[in-house]
């Protein structure tokens, strides 16, 4: 079938008395020359997601330690687009934070990790903590193995007190406040010693029990209109996204009307057509 055209869509579109009966739509004739601003502009929408991330730190801060191989991190290390190059992968802990973020929580024992994921789980760890360092010294073949394990048990429990404190240490600390204040800069090129749940994540109490948030990644928010990644490829992501400006996880991302326009328009020589961001909409009709 013959493609849609601008002429199509204007002779709805472009009719005032048509538009008045849909207010959430503007008449309009072109993108280039009379399209409104994008409606999550108008309307501030914000990121509901309650993961913690500062995207000017992480792009350029000196404190940022070099990828493994010694590149310099940036969008593309942790923002990969999908088989179709329409979306973005979503992150993830494993495949892209924890090159920087260790869940080492015992400096003298870099073996023993938080486990990730999962609060049940990190619950049964730090229960199971006497066993886990027994299991560790045995493994690597000490001597005394209980006498270690003890030892190590020791130590946690000078500085955190009793099992309780050192879970209400692991998920409710962060950078800023807990009993190991700034636990988890990152000074040279090593990695940010575990600094507690409380660091990137949302973390209220329940009965009595920690709970963590789970991370909330919208990976698709114009959900109207289509995009491809793969198309911009040969863009930097900076022109589109201002992410090295950007300091709350609640910042929407998202380019301009008038970014788009630099391209897509008359001046910008690239196609401006209502069908290149948007598919021609017919409104269901209930079958009888």
């Amino acid at each position: 079938m013959a493609a849609i055209t601008d002429s199509q869509c204007d002779f709805c579109h472009s009719d005032p008395a048509v538009m008045a009966a849909t207010p959430r739509f503007v008449t309009l004739h072109h993108f280039g020359l009379d399209h409104p601003q994008f409606r999550f502009i108008v309307e501030k929408w914000r990121n509901p997601d309650t993961l913690k991330f500062d995207h000017a730190l992480h792009l350029g801060s000196p404190t940022i330690p070099p990828l493994p191989g010694g590149a310099k991190l940036d969008c593309g290390f942790c923002h990969q687009p999908d088989a179709s190059g329409t979306f973005m992968i979503p992150v993830t802990y494993d495949k892209n934070c924890r090159v920087c973020h260790s869940l080492q929580f015992d400096p003298k024992t870099p073996e023993l990790e938080i486990p990730h994921g999962s609060t049940d789980h990190v619950l049964a760890f730090l229960h199971s903590l006497p066993r886990q360092y027994l299991d560790l010294a045995t493994r690597k073949h000490s001597t005394d193995p209980d006498s270690e394990a003890r030892s190590k048990l020791a130590d946690i429990q000078a500085r955190f007190g009793d099992a309780d404190m050192l879970a209400k240490w692991i998920f409710l600390s962060s950078a800023s406040h807990g009993p190991q204040v700034k636990m988890g800069e990152v000074r040279g090129a090593g990695r940010a010693i575990f600094p507690g749940c409380a660091y990137c994540h949302e973390v209220k109490i329940a009965g009595g029990t920690p709970a963590v948030t789970i991370p909330e990644q919208n990976t698709h928010w114009l959900s109207h209109a289509r995009f491809s990644h793969w198309a911009h490829r040969d863009i930097s992501c900076e022109k589109c996204h201002a992410a090295s400006q950007s300091r709350q996880t609640s910042d929407l991302l998202l380019p301009s009307e008038e970014t788009c326009m630099e391209c897509h328009s008359p001046r910008g020589g690239i196609n401006s057509a209502c069908t290149e961001c948007h598919i021609y909409h017919n409104p269901q009709v209930a079958r009888r």
